[in-house]
Formats: C-alpha cells, structure tokens, sequence
C-alpha cells in the first residue's frame, strides 16, 4: 500500500540555475549533488519529502532521454515517488490494475515506488530506496 509521498523529480535544463532558483525557493542549500552516466542531480531534502532536480549532463542514453523529454514538454514536474509499506504488493496489485509496473529494483534501503512520466504515458518503476533522501539531510 502507498503510505506517503517520498520524493518528487523535477527536469530542469541547466542544474546549476535551478539549484539557485530552488535554493532561494526553499530557504535552504541542497543536501546532496551527483552527476553519473548523462545527467546531474540535485537533491533537497524537506522534513516530509525530498525535492530532487535533474538534468542532462554530457551524452549517453539518459541525457538524450531526459533533452527529449525537455524538448518535448519543458522544464517540471517528471516523477512523483511514492513510499510504500510492502512494494513486492504493490507491484502485484498494479500488474493486476494494468499499470505496467517496471522491476523491482534495489538500491539502499527501505521502500519507495516511483510513477515515472518521463517516458510518454506513465510508467511505474518500482525502488527499494526510500531511507536515502531522509539521511541526506
């Protein structure tokens, strides 16, 4: 069952300008940076939530997915990240509801479940991560 928001992904095309407009925005620095295989993240962590920009970097497979994306429908809101308190259930029960739910795949710890609208219609992938962003802060 989903039991809370975690995390929402924001696209932005520069990740540089948009940690300064979502710094000033939310009162507060990043609580994390990365940057691997296409694209740049940042992460802002809320006493709820998390707040997680991210753009393209380079070349690869995911920075010319994220620059279509962009193209296509600008700068926003691409996934919101549920957390969930039994994802292997979850996943069984939105295959049943036809909502195409990618793997489980494992990260950290915890349980997160993202539905991902950055490829067309929503697709939902499914993360065992939802302790990470909590400990960044």
């Amino acid at each position: 069952m989903i039991v809370g928001l975690d995390h929402v992904v924001i696209l932005v095309r520069d990740i540089e300008a948009g940690a300064a407009a979502y710094a000033a925005l939310l009162g507060r620095k990043p609580a994390w940076r990365s940057a691997d295989e296409g694209r740049e993240s940042v992460l802002f962590t809320l006493a709820n939530m998390s707040a997680e920009l991210l753009a393209p970097a380079g070349s690869g497979i995911a920075a010319d997915r994220i620059r279509a994306v962009l193209e296509q429908d600008g700068e926003g809101l691409a996934s919101l990240c549920f957390r969930v308190d039994d994802i292997a259930g979850l996943r069984r029960r939105m295959d049943r509801l036809g909502l195409r739910p990618d793997r489980i795949a494992a990260f950290a710890r915890g349980l997160a479940a993202r539905l991902n609208a950055v490829q067309g219609p929503p697709v939902v992938d499914l993360d065992e991560d939802a302790e990470r962003f909590l400990e960044a802060a």
